[in-house]
């Protein structure tokens, strides 16, 4: 019998030396995740994956969390500092502490059959055997169920081979009743990284604690770029950590100034596009031109939100566009000065700025629209005002959309002020079409009415006028309804003015305006004593205008 007992701990002792000693075990950590106010939202455990402090726990451990620790097996804490990738579906986070040097479990090369004995490596402790009892697909990983218990104190912890690798990470097993805990395939974790589209990630979003850049330095900056400012500690540890992983690239310190620059931290901004012109090298992504031309940006909006508060005024925007032109005459510099320039107000060289632009292949709809509105404020030629609105508008593409449509309804009203009614209705139309009936006002009708009434489109006027008034409310409907009395007064429609007059002084009783149309339409309907009781009624309420037409019917 003794014999017997020998032989067989000889044998657990050759598939598993290190069982009963020091080794897999010190892998193993416990880590406290804690709410926003310091209390404890979970604990459990986890393994260091390799001697950078980088370790591996379940996903709900973390979900929720914004600060997290780790006691190590030899009690030693350590911080969770920054979040390397996490999948709710895997039940998987990554993470790195400040910990240096950390014991680890390398990755099995081979994954264990349906039948193996591994060890599983608890906290603390010098863990268990577990028998895989069945083995399934789980996406491209496999799945094990194992013999193990199905408690805490196993959740999260490693299953290890004969070759003293990690094969499994222990999982709890959700199935009702269930006893036995499940494990899932290692190489599951080499899908946990952040990519350029991790800002979006709805999984590290559930994770309050510091996210890493994506390894990559393009996709650092692209996933920088898709990151919301509004956590302004996330955000700007975040642009620490570009910097310091790639110092030699300016397109970091640019950012950052910006940051700052958004924060009203001008000389902390200036600061960092001074070093980031100093990174003006090869290894940047941003060159001189594109510094300049982003901080000319940022003090032109600085000058125009918040004028004489500080030293960032449209003059220092314009010098800045003009370095950036300089370094690199790009186009889109002159637009830049000539967007200072006019803002400045000198519309003559902002004016000839635009035009410059307009002569190079980066002309546009808003280049063009630019110079049209210049000169307006030079008052420069009307035609050739409407020359460069025409030429904004030919570079739109059809059907247009809402983007087009402010430089419709520009030219639309610049029309009106030539005289030019028909074509005014036809942008006026085109920006309807552009911006959806849906989204326009009552005033928007109201402006279109006025101009078909001028070129004697009356009954689009009459439609306009009309659904003005079902999108309006107190005072101006009634307005809307006085100009349709006025606009059936001027088509000829004597006896509908009439109609519509006498329904509305119901609700006006004191509106001079509405006796004095109902007073004129009674009297193009030959009805003088009408015509007079309304005009003298208009009379009485302060309208002088109407001793003429008084005069006429008598």
């Amino acid at each position: 019998m003794r014999k017997l007992l020998f032989s067989f701990t000889l044998t657990l002792s050759t598939i598993f030396p290190f069982i009963g000693i020091s080794g897999p075990s010190d892998a193993v950590f416990n880590i406290f995740a804690y709410k926003a106010d310091g209390t404890i939202l979970a604990n459990g455990y986890g393994f260091f994956i390799n001697n950078q402090g980088e370790g591996v726990v379940s996903f709900n451990l973390l979900k929720g969390a914004y600060r997290a620790e780790i006691i190590d097996a030899k009690g030693k804490k350590y911080n969770v500092v920054r979040i390397l990738g996490a999948n709710s579906v895997l039940d998987l986070t990554k993470f790195r502490t400040d910990a240096r040097k950390t014991p680890f479990l390398e990755q099995a090369t081979t994954m264990p059959d349906n039948g193996s004995l591994l060890h599983l490596a608890n906290y603390k402790s010098d863990g268990v055997s577990a028998i895989i009892t069945n083995v399934s697909d789980f996406n491209q990983y496999k799945y094990f169920d194992l013999n193990a218990q199905n408690v805490d104190k196993n959740f999260g912890c490693p299953l290890i081979d004969n070759n003293r690798r990690v094969a499994a990470i222990v999982q709890k097993n959700f199935t009702n009743g269930a006893t036995t805990a499940c494990a899932l395939d290692i190489k599951a974790i080499n899908t946990l990284n952040i990519t350029e589209t991790g800002a979006l990630n709805t999984d590290l979003k559930e994770i309050k604690i510091q996210k890493a850049l994506p390894a990559d330095e393009k996709a650092a900056l692209a996933y920088i770029y898709l990151l919301s400012s509004a956590d302004s500690t996330t955000y700007v540890t975040t642009l620490n950590d570009f910097i310091e992983t790639y110092p030699d690239n300016a397109e970091g310190f640019v950012n950052r100034g910006t940051f700052y620059a958004t924060k009203e931290l001008y000389s902390l901004a200036e600061k960092d596009f001074k070093t980031a012109l100093s990174k003006n090298t090869e290894k940047s992504t941003i060159k001189a031109d594109g510094i300049h031309f982003t901080l000319s940006k940022l003090m032109y909006n600085v000058a125009l939100r918040t004028p004489n508060k500080s030293d960032w005024t449209l003059p220092r925007a314009l010098e800045e566009a003009e370095l950036a032109y300089q370094a690199n005459p790009n186009p889109l510099y002159l637009m830049q000065q000539g967007h200072c320039l006019y803002a400045d107000k000198q519309y003559d060289k902002a004016y000839d700025a635009y035009n410059k632009v307009n002569t190079t292949n980066f002309s546009s709809p808003e280049s063009f629209y630019a110079a049209a509105n210049a000169l307006s404020f030079m008052k420069g030629d009307s035609t050739k005002v409407l020359a460069l609105l025409d030429s904004c508008v030919s570079r739109l593409n059809k059907p247009y959309s809402k983007s087009d449509a402010n430089y419709l309804f520009v030219r639309a009203q610049y029309l009106t002020r030539l005289g030019k009614f028909r074509q005014a209705v036809a942008d006026y139309n085109d920006y309807e079409s552009a911006m959806g009936p849906a989204s326009l006002t009552a005033n928007f009708y109201y402006i279109r009415e006025q101009a078909e009434r001028s070129c004697r489109m009356y009954k689009q006027a009459i439609d306009d006028i009309r659904y003005a008034q079902t999108l309006s409310q107190k005072p101006e409907y009634f307005d809307y309804r006085l100009e349709e009395v006025s606009l059936w007064l001027i088509a000829g429609e004597f006896q509908t003015a009439v109609d519509a007059g006498e329904a509305l002084i119901k609700e006006l009783p004191d509106n001079a305006d509405a006796y004095r149309f109902l007073g004129i339409a009674y009297g193009e309907l030959k009805n003088k004593t009408k015509a007079i009781s309304y005009l003298n009624k208009a009379k009485q309420l302060g309208d002088t205008s109407v001793e003429s037409f008084i005069k006429k019917y008598q």
